[in-house]
């Protein structure tokens, strides 16, 4: 999984098309470490994740009022189930690339028969 993402943000264009989407907001979402994005010439860049990842933050923001805290904490579990995730993505790439007697000793084991 290496695409990465082709378009990119500044700070200008999400405020222009994120309709609750403030210069303040942003700022203190940045400081808080909701959003991260790659700088370049000192200008914070944003991608499509991002992108996506301000809307989520903006719908729970304004639409269930989720306080910034309880942000911090829901994207923190958000982000540690996509490591996890990426972590198992891996993982089960390496046991498949084993030979077949390996893989079935693995699922035997996790099965608690071995």
């Amino acid at each position: 999984m290496s695409s990465k993402s082709t378009i990119t943000y500044t700070e200008d264009d999400l405020i222009a098309e994120l309709r609750t989407l403030t210069r303040k907001r942003l700022r203190a979402w940045l400081r808080e470490g909701l959003v991260r994005p790659r700088r370049e010439a000192g200008a914070a860049l944003y991608d499509e994740i991002d992108r996506a990842r301000l809307e989520l933050i903006l719908t729970l923001s304004d639409d269930f009022d989720i306080g910034d805290d309880a942000l911090s904490i829901c994207f923190g579990y958000i982000d540690q189930f996509h490591s996890l995730r990426r972590d198992l993505t891996h993982l089960i790439s390496v046991i498949d690339s084993q030979p077949e007697t390996v893989r079935q000793a693995i699922l035997k084991a996790w099965r608690g028969e071995a």
